[in-house]
């Protein structure tokens, strides 16, 4: 055995912020109880195409944020999910982000039922970082894992940016302006005392609903045996 102290350490994984809904006044999002057919489920059977064959995002695309001094490598990386606001809207967020019991439900009553688009984006390349440690000597206790999400300063910039990028999108080009688009004018629970759409604001929406895109890495260190925080050397020993 072998004390290592950077077993555990070097954390790194991608942080999503959720964003929006941006209401639509035209029928283009997909709400399954009214967009839903049994030729849909028939057509993937058969084919691999149609409704059943999307995973939910409608597209994606990668841009700089005002940290990044390389503008040819993106830092931020843009989601946009073409689901409506029908009933299951709040279930799906209550698993991906587990907050307050009935906040979703709450927050997006006043909305369900309407065509909508929700968005999200992650810091591409991260400089915050976190460990896993160990709880106890008993391997049955889980082990305390600290994300560290925005440690660094420059990584709840990254979040801003990417945000401002998406509202502006959705609220001020010619191809979102003809169907209405607008995000919703209800402030997110917990931020209702900054002023809406501020930096401030937005930096609340990154720390309140930003999740794990499920890409942790790091906490094995590959180094020089002279590297303190290294855990196993370029042949993987």
């Amino acid at each position: 055995m072998v004390d290592l102290s950077g077993v555990g350490s070097h954390l790194e994984d991608h942080a999503i912020a959720f964003i929006g809904p941006f209401l639509l006044d035209d029928p283009i999002s997909y709400m399954p109880e009214r967009d839903m057919k049994m030729e849909d489920a028939e057509e993937y059977v058969s084919n691999g195409t149609g409704l059943f064959a999307t995973n939910g995002v409608g597209s994606l695309g990668f841009i700089s944020s005002t940290v990044v001094k390389d503008k040819e490598w993106s830092d931020i990386q843009l989601f946009q999910f073409n689901g409506g606001l029908d009933p299951g809207t709040p279930y799906v967020l209550n698993t991906l982000y587990g907050l307050k019991e009935g906040l979703w439900e709450d927050w997006l009553g006043p909305y369900m039922g309407r065509d909508a688009n929700f968005a999200a984006m992650n810091v591409a390349r991260p400089k915050s970082s976190g460990t896993i440690r160990l709880a106890s000597r008993d391997p049955e206790d889980k082990p305390i894992i600290d994300p560290g999400y925005f440690n660094h300063p420059d990584d709840l910039q990254v979040q801003v940016d990417g945000i401002k990028f998406l509202v502006n999108f959705y609220e001020n080009t010619r191809a979102w302006g003809k169907h209405g688009a607008r995000l919703a004018p209800t402030p997110f629970p917990g931020c209702e005392s900054i002023p809406f759409k501020s930096d401030a604001y937005w930096e609340c929406i990154a720390r309140s609903v930003t999740t794990t895109l499920s890409h942790p890495a790091g906490t094995c260190k590959m180094g020089r045996p002279e590297d303190s925080m290294a855990v196993v050397d370029t042949s993987l020993r």
